[in-house]
């Protein structure tokens, strides 16, 4: 697992270890081997510094590297190595990627990266370049190939492309509809489930594809029964035997899916579900909560190509970090991580949504919610901090007695969530301080100054015969206290806005 933490000035050793390795010293600006004495100044100066971040790499919690960003107005200069032990294994672009992550998060007034890289460095200049690095030529100056980047564009424009629609911070919020068990045996059922889906506004339908025997055993021992909640006494095959969507309904459902224009995908639990999903077509894979510990079968999932989804209940960060790390290893590159707490019904209380945002600042990846309360607040709060998929378990009828039907949404409830999504997503829009169309028309209802009795020429402006009232054609109230004490230049009848030309000039004040 590959994680990044600021570095401590405790790490002033393994800095000046990593240093002083020959190939970090070839690939450096100032060759040469340092001393403990200039390390230390040099480094107890960076680590200060307002002007410099310095990031540990890990891996398994195992310092690997150093990424090094040296900040010059409004761009900064990456340096980064990894140790001899750690060079060779895949590991330099998501050092780097994580370091930029965590870069912009710490610095959102930096908008540029500039990286120098030696001619000779190839493998360097490939991690710039696949990280979307602009090359720049080559730079005579320091006689190094110079890259730049936008590290806005970087991280804000994550995107994850579903059966040609795009998802990501910059697009309408992405609503997924799970059926899950809540077809309950009847396949006519889960054709209904997904024509409502459609009808509703939903972007995609999800099932799960397994069968009882290849999620769990069917054993009665005491690990295997549920204790408490929606499904107490039961055994997980029990469960799983009546929950499971049969395999060979899958082809219809994705055909009804086509015929109504509604994406659809599923939660392969095992490696044989993968198969059956590929010879089906499925444009996406999605790794259930429960799952998202399983790194083999995030391994083959990723290893389809196709974009993956990743819920995260029940996972601490180290566990989210390990299931990132496996899927763009073995080849995924689009990938959304979803927020999840797996309580069914979950508190709101329970949801601590601020971590969306931290989850996509630490994996920069596209991120979203999936969500198991009762009710939409939880979901259209989620599009606020940074949202950019909403799943909800769906129901044609919340009574209906099935599995995950009691706390899943009606179809009118997901027709409300997906035009309410969507409603929060247009409202955050962007910075913007303009007067707004919609705004235009009461603009005349805005205070001004007028004149509130008739006045003669000569008179002077005063309390009793100026005030700030509506409408706003008059002076803008900020004038007030400048005009208190001029004198009219013309008789002004009551209820006329003030303006300049019914006043006289400041230096001519004579009655």
């Amino acid at each position: 697992m590959l994680s990044i933490r600021k570095a401590l000035e405790s790490d002033l050793q393994q800095f000046f270890d990593w240093r002083n390795d020959p190939t970090v010293v070839a690939a450096s600006f100032t060759p040469g081997k340092i001393e403990m004495q200039d390390h230390r100044s040099w480094y107890l100066q960076k680590l200060a510094s307002d002007y410099c971040s310095l990031y540990v790499v890990e891996h398994d919690s195992v310092p690997a590297g150093q990424v090094r960003f040296d900040i010059d107005g409004s761009s900064a200069t990456i340096n980064y190595s990894l140790g001899s032990d750690f060079r060779g294994r895949g590991l330099a672009r998501d050092s780097v990627s994580k370091a930029l992550a965590a870069f912009q998060a710490d610095h959102a007034n930096v908008p540029t990266v500039i990286a120098f890289v030696k001619p000779d460095n190839i493998a360097s200049c490939k991690v710039f370049e696949k990280l979307n690095f602009e090359a720049d030529g080559f730079d005579t100056t320091v006689q190094a190939n110079r890259y730049h980047l936008d590290l806005n564009a970087l991280l804000d424009d994550r995107i994850v492309e579903i059966a040609g629609r795009k998802i990501g911070p910059g697009h309408p919020p992405y609503v997924i509809a799970e059926i899950s068990a809540n077809h309950n045996g009847s396949l006519d059922a889960a054709l209904r489930l997904i024509e409502a889906a459609a009808e509703a506004g939903a972007d995609a339908v999800k099932i799960q594809t397994y069968r009882a025997d290849t999620i769990t055993l069917d054993s009665d021992k005491p690990e295997f029964q549920i204790k408490g909640g929606l499904w107490d006494g039961r055994t997980l095959y029990e469960l799983y035997e009546q929950a499971h969507t049969p395999w060979e309904w899958h082809g219809d459902l994705f055909a009804k899916a086509r015929d109504v224009g509604i994406t659809l995908f599923s939660s392969p639990f095992d490696f044989t579900a993968v198969d059956l999903l590929e010879e089906l077509d499925s444009p996406a894979f999605k790794i259930a909560s429960f799952e998202a510990v399983d790194l083999p079968l995030i391994k083959r999932v990723a290893q389809t190509g196709k974009p993956m989804i990743i819920s995260t209940g029940m996972s601490d960060e180290d566990e989210i970090a390990e299931a990132v790390d496996t899927a763009r290893q073995a080849g995924c590159e689009q990938l959304v991580v979803l927020h999840c707490v797996s309580g069914y019904p979950a508190p709101a209380s329970d949801y601590n949504l601020r971590t969306i945002a931290d989850i996509g600042t630490q994996h920069n990846v596209v991120v979203g919610l999936s969500d198991h309360t009762l009710g939409n607040a939880t979901a259209i709060a989620a599009i606020a901090l940074g949202a950019s998929v909403i799943e909800k378990h769906f129901t044609l009828d919340r009574e209906g007695g099935g599995p995950d039907d009691s706390f899943s949404l009606e179809p009118g409830e997901l027709a409300d969530l997906c035009r309410d999504c969507h409603a929060a997503w247009q409202a955050l829009g962007q910075v913007d301080y303009s007067r707004k169309q919609s705004e235009q028309g009461n603009a005349q209802f805005r205070r001004s100054l007028y004149v509130v009795t008739d006045v003669k020429a000569g008179d002077l402006v005063s309390a009793d015969n100026v005030r700030s009232v509506r409408p706003g054609f008059g002076l803008a109230p900020r004038h007030y206290e400048e005009i208190l004490g001029r004198r009219f230049a013309i008789d002004v009848e009551k209820a006329s806005p003030v303006s300049w030309e019914l006043l006289k000039d400041a230096d001519d004040e004579s009655p």
